[in-house]
């Protein structure tokens, strides 16, 4: 019993396209943080302060959770950082010397 399949040749170009683009997204992504990690610079940063989230939990409790803002210097110049990571108590103290980058 041979079964055999029709492909609808107007799918295969679109579906192409979009694989396609998503593939070069990716590899986008990945060779630029690949030459972020191999070209970035340590640095020492200050904790300067911490972002404080209130947001309430399944019980209905107040709860926060601290993302720390990190003051850094780089050729001369000032920057701030904010920790995309945030937890329910803070890391580090004010004031506190931390190695980035």
């Amino acid at each position: 019993m041979d079964i055999k399949y029709k492909i609808d040749r107007r799918w295969v170009t679109p579906f192409f396209l979009i694989g396609s683009l998503f593939l070069l997204s990716a590899l986008y992504l990945i060779a630029s943080d690949y030459l972020k990690l191999r070209n970035g610079v340590r640095v020492t940063a200050v904790v300067a302060d911490f972002y404080v989230y209130e947001t309430t939990d399944d019980n209905h409790s107040q709860v926060k959770s601290y993302s720390t803002i990190f003051k850094y210097e780089f050729q001369g110049k000032a920057y701030f950082h904010q920790n995309t990571l945030s937890t329910r108590s803070p890391d580090y103290e004010i004031g506190e010397k931390v190695s980035i980058g």
